[in-house]
């Protein structure tokens, strides 16, 4: 019997943790461990922010993991020893057989750290009171999304709210009042992406008369004064801040011997393997190159035929803990988790062949009126980056 030991509670945890534990026979254990334990969608926050919906409808419970057969421990992880795959926390030590490390990134307020009623951390979910009742004083004056630095979480979160703040001040009837801006320190929106998909940011913005500032560094903020200062010397006064903050790996990550270059860990791009036996790492706290300089991990990174191959011959030995080194590359696909951690669309299957029964542009879930996906109906295999219906 083998002791599976996920390490986190966003996405990247909670989608290992199901999917290893809808793989391995009843017999082997996993656990989760976390220090919140509560799980939400980071979008809700912003739902939350314009009053679309409060977050806590938005919110689930880890302790209903249990429901689906996975433990959880909810405790701070105070250190990693990946050579001994142990787990030192607040509520004692685990060993395990299996380690996944998927603690994501903590956020860098630099600029904002101490300041109060003047500027807001965007991500902060603990300020979402404080930051609707100053949007509800704005009537008049600017808005500024400021990205503080390179990478962050969530490339296109600045986007989403700039969007969502114009909506609800047109609503609430002040929008040719206030003007809404974003500033980024990347030279366009999305630079991974590429320019195609960054012009269209850029065009949307524009249409709703949003303000889009480019290669903008903060240095500093003014509190006093109410003005954003950048590296070389601009300026921009605000009425209110709502900042995106930089991205950084988590102490216990980065004072592990997992941390490479920047304290990030940098795994196997194809199966999340670390350098140490049985140790693998998922979402955030990876490599920083996976997170937003505008690069992130993009749908299917990490799938072949391949590990496809492997993990069928291994099924063939009859030896199903090997699969555990296999299943990270589809942890790592697109998945969507609901409110209690649930996986609410698995992976799509996949063929013999190691191609997808369907394309990205046709699931199954989508009516389709093209095909070569093997939908039935009648695909351009053409189009690579297609747009998904709405």
């Amino acid at each position: 019997m083998a002791h599976v030991i996920v390490l986190g509670g966003g996405f990247g945890g909670l989608a290992a943790a199901h999917e290893l534990r809808q793989e391995l026979p009843d017999e082997h254990r996993v656990t989760l461990v976390a220090a919140d334990d509560r799980f939400f969608v980071g979008f809700a926050k912003l739902w939350d922010l314009v009053g679309t919906r409060p977050l806590e409808e938005g919110t689930g419970r880890l302790d209903a993991l249990a429901g689906y057969g996975i433990a959880y421990v909810e405790a701070t992880i105070t250190r990693i020893d990946p050579e001994r795959r142990r787990v030192e926390t607040s509520v004692g030590a685990y060993d395990a057989d299996f380690l996944v490390v998927a603690l994501g990134a903590t956020d860098a307020l630099g600029p904002l750290d101490g300041l109060q009623g003047v500027a807001y951390d965007l991500y902060d979910p603990e300020a979402l009171p404080a930051m609707r009742a100053a949007l509800g004083r704005l009537d008049a004056g600017r808005l500024v999304v400021p990205v503080l630095g390179g990478p962050y979480k969530c490339p296109p979160a600045p986007y989403e709210a700039a969007f969502l703040l114009d909506e609800h001040l047109r609503r609430r009837g002040v929008r040719d009042r206030v003007e809404v801006v974003v500033t980024t320190p990347l030279p366009t929106s999305l630079p991974a992406a590429g320019s195609e998909v960054s012009d269209m940011v850029a065009r949307a913005l524009a249409e709703r008369d949003i303000e889009l500032r480019t290669g903008l560094a903060l240095e500093a903020i003014d509190a006093e004064d109410q003005t954003l200062r950048f590296v070389g010397g601009a300026t921009l006064s605000y009425t209110l801040a709502l900042a995106v903050p930089e991205a950084t790996p988590p102490v216990v990550v980065a004072e592990s011997a997992l941390a490479g270059n920047g304290g990030w860990i940098w795994p196997d791009r194809a199966s999340a393997r670390t350098r140490f036996e049985r140790v693998y790492a998922a979402g955030d706290c990876t490599s920083r190159g996976r997170l937003a300089e505008g690069r992130s991990v993009r749908r299917g990174d990490g799938e072949g035929g391949g590990p496809q191959h492997r993990l069928r011959a291994h099924r063939q030995r009859r030896r199903p803990l090997r699969r555990l080194r296999l299943l990270l590359p589809r942890v790592r696909r697109a998945a969507r988790v609901g409110p209690r951690g649930e996986i609410l669309r698995r992976a799509r299957p996949r063929g013999p062949s190691g191609r997808a029964r369907h394309c990205d542009l046709h699931p199954p879930r989508w009516p389709s009126k093209l095909s070569g996906c093997g939908s039935g109906s009648e695909c351009d295999p053409a189009r690579t980056s297609p747009r998904r219906p709405r």
